[in-house]
């Protein structure tokens, strides 16, 4: 692959790679995952290590598409984990566009944790919506496609992908209350599937409502886990506007399957996000992302964890946005 050229190896990648740092080994750095490549190797674990967060490609000077670099390889490499996938997201059937209930122009994709991680938060958000919007489609019971794609099986992530951009035709705009999902649609979608104007109809949902007549209300110390995806989107940072509203940007290590798979090395990059959860004295924990909602749950039981859409309101009149 000529692309590979592109890496002039300056390094700016390693201290944005959670799992370099973590480890300290070049093999799993960007770099060295560049230079594996290069060679033709697919070593399993090297890549497998990568948490396609993409911190990388955020401060790659020559602009080089690592994910997808990253992902091709792991196609080529096998996974133990892959003939689980099927099994794993039983009962998350891809729909037909007449399922859909509702019958507003915007999509709500719930995703893989929607109805059973947040869903308290799930339906807070959908009579917001209704508040200050209006009506909006549910798509459920079908998942983005990430946990194939970091499993190394592209036909099934590209077969539900495909699908999943069908059920557009006719709405306008698809939202999301998980960041990893909105990552995959404006990052992954448009490059797999070489539909460029892709990434414009999806959207944060929290984001959306912001623009739209909500603000966050923030009772008490809220302690907000920035997911990397939100982070790597060139997308508002909205929560570094919210006032009273500790937030880190950092990873967690979870990354789906990454946690469980190599859980010293997800302990291990979540270190600084441990040590600015105890220093802030926060009582109530939040993220918007299903990976990261699931790691400060299993890992901080006795406090308070929820999705952050849990504190939109309808803005006061005669208030500004933030």
């Amino acid at each position: 692959m000529k692309i590979l050229e592109r890496c002039a190896r300056c390094g700016k990648c390693l201290p944005a790679c959670p799992s370099f740092q973590a480890t300290l080994r070049e093999s799993f750095s960007p770099r060295g995952r560049v230079a594996l490549a290069r060679e033709g190797l697919s070593a399993s674990r090297t890549f497998s290590h990568c948490l396609l967060c993409g911190a990388c490609e955020a401060v790659c000077p020559n602009e080089l598409p690592l994910l997808e670099i990253f992902a091709q390889a792991r196609s080529k490499t096998p996974n133990l984990l892959r003939p689980l996938y099927p099994a794993l997201l039983k009962g998350l059937q891809l729909v037909s566009p007449r399922s859909l209930p509702g019958k507003g122009e915007t999509i709500l994709f719930l995703g893989c944790g929607g109805g059973l991680l947040y869903s308290r938060e799930l339906a807070h958000f959908l009579r917001l919506f209704e508040a200050l919007v209006g009506e909006i489609s549910l798509l459920e019971g079908i998942c983005c496609g990430l946990p194939y794609l970091a499993a190394g099986d592209q036909e099934n992530f590209l077969k539900g992908a495909r699908r999943i951009v069908a059920l557009l035709e006719g709405k306008k705009t698809l939202l999301t209350l998980c960041a990893s999902c909105l990552y995959t649609f404006r990052r992954f979608y448009p490059a797999f599937l070489k539909e460029g104007g892709l990434a414009s109809r999806f959207e944060d949902a929290l984001a959306y409502l912001l623009r739209r007549g909500a603000d966050l209300f923030l009772p008490q110390r809220v302690f907000f886990q920035v997911p990397c995806h939100l982070r790597h989107l060139e997308t508002e940072a909205w929560w570094r506007e919210q006032k009273g509203l500790v937030f880190h940007e950092g990873c967690c290590g979870q990354a789906g399957m990454f946690g469980f798979r190599y859980p010293e090395e997800a302990s291990l990059i979540a270190k600084p996000l441990k040590k600015a959860i105890f220093s802030s004295g926060a009582s109530i924990l939040t993220s918007s992302c299903t990976s990261c909602l699931l790691y400060l749950k299993k890992t901080f039981p006795r406090l308070d964890v929820c999705h952050v859409v849990s504190f939109l309101a309808k803005r006061p009149p005669g208030k500004n946005a933030p």
